[in-house]
Formats: C-alpha cells, structure tokens, sequence
C-alpha cells in the first residue's frame, strides 16, 4: 500500500476498516494505536482519495472500500502523477535548452569582432535572456541602453530576468521615466553607481556570453566591440561585475 502512494498511517486505518468492517473514529484509534484526532484527519485524506466512504449514521462510522477497488484507484492516482511530471519535465527540459547553449547555433565565440551588426547583437541578446543581464557601462552609453533597447530591457524586468546595472554617477534628475518607474515597480531590477567612469564597458547575458567595448568611452553601438561565448572569458566577466556590484 505505501508503494502505491499511501503514508504508513493511511495504509494502517484502511487495512484495519478493511479488517473490521465499518467503524467509528474511536474504535479505529484504538485498534491502530493512533491518537483519535490524527485518525480523523487520516480518515478526510483517504476519502478524498476515494478509499473510505463515510457512513450516514449518528455518531459517524467509516467503511472503506474493497481491496480490489482500492488498489485500483490508488493506480490511477500514481499515473495521473507520472504524467503531471512527464509534463513538467518535458517543460524544464525546454526551457534549460532555451539557456544551455547548443554548439551548433550561431553565438559569437572567442575572436569574433562585431561592430555593423551590434545593435542589432544586443537587441536578439536582451531578447533571449532567460535569468540575469548584468552590465559595467559609462553614463552615455547607460542613456543609449534605455533608450535604444527600453522595450526589450522592460520586457526581460517583466518576465522575471534579472537586470543589474553599473554606471557612473549620472547628473541629478537625469533618469529616464521608465527606469525611475522599474527600480520601483520590480525588485529584479536593479541600479548601482560609480563616483567616476569604469575603466572598462561590458555586459554579461545569462552568465553564456560577453560583449566588452575596446573603447569604454565610446558610444554603445559604435567602434569596436567583442563578444565571446568563450566559458572562461564570460566567467571573468562575470566575477569582475560582482567584485564592483558588491562593493558599491
């Protein structure tokens, strides 16, 4: 009975009704030596699972019902369990895809310079974050990311990813609107500053790839850039970012 998905308890107050007939609450706690209270509640749970029948009678007994039937829905619930996580596993599966990188997709790896193609590199990059963007830029290029990417940076915030930025102290009142109102509205969106400029302008998506500017003091989508999926490079990133989110 415990192998089709009944607890110690619940196996002992159906084979005991079964073994005795139909009974009261009381007469069941003393023949399986349980507290009359757990029996009670132990009598609700096997009913709900269409075990036990509760009897119409004054006080209330219990009958349960034959081995043969029990065991049978007992079947039918293990079943109905298996495929709720065959689903959910399938489901976990695709998503774990969506951020495991497949060798054989198009992700710019070590030595690949992209400059023509950058906005539109940051835009597919934002879309696809799964978890987390994390980013070290400088004040103009921070203005460039809200607003050149301020519909796919909201849409990532809105659907859980999350967003950490690093930048410069910006002048007083300078924030766009939508990020004033984010840094309020979502907790996974997050805002840190610097006294001065970073010495370097990188961000990092879902811990798989980088992009880091050769210029920090360039303009976001123009000069140079680099982006790798090189799994030591984006780890360097990565523990770069902490190393100045934690002491800001």
């Amino acid at each position: 009975m415990v192998g089709l998905g009944l607890s110690n308890r619940q196996a002992r107050v159906y084979l005991a009704l079964l073994k005795i007939g139909d009974a009261k609450a009381r007469r069941l706690a003393g023949f399986t030596s349980i507290e009359r209270q757990e029996v009670y509640r132990l009598l609700g749970e096997l009913e709900q699972l269409g075990l036990v029948k509760r009897c119409l009678t004054v006080p209330t007994r219990f009958a349960a019902v034959p081995i043969g039937e029990g065991t049978g829905l007992l079947i039918e619930h293990r079943l109905t369990e298996l495929n709720l996580l065959t689903k959910r596993a399938m489901s976990l599966s695709k998503k774990l895809n969506q951020i495991i990188r497949n060798p054989e997709q198009d992700i710019p790896t070590f030595g690949t310079v992209s400059e023509a193609e950058s906005e539109k590199n940051y835009q597919s990059a934002i879309e696809k974050a799964q978890y987390r963007f994390q980013a070290v830029l400088g004040w103009v290029q921070f203005r460039q990311l809200c607003f050149l990417f301020d519909v796919a940076l909201l849409e990532a915030v809105k659907r859980g990813v999350a967003v950490e930025v690093l930048t410069e102290q910006p002048p007083k009142h300078c924030l766009p609107q939508w990020v004033k109102a984010a840094l309020v509205a979502y907790p996974n969106f997050k805002l840190k500053t610097l006294s001065e400029a970073p010495s370097a302008a990188f961000c990092v998506f879902d811990g798989a790839q980088a992009v880091v500017a050769f210029n920090p003091c360039s303009r976001l989508t123009k000069g140079l850039e680099l982006w790798t999926g090189h799994p030591a490079l984006v780890g360097a990133f990565q523990a770069c970012f902490w190393g100045k989110w934690d002491k800001c």
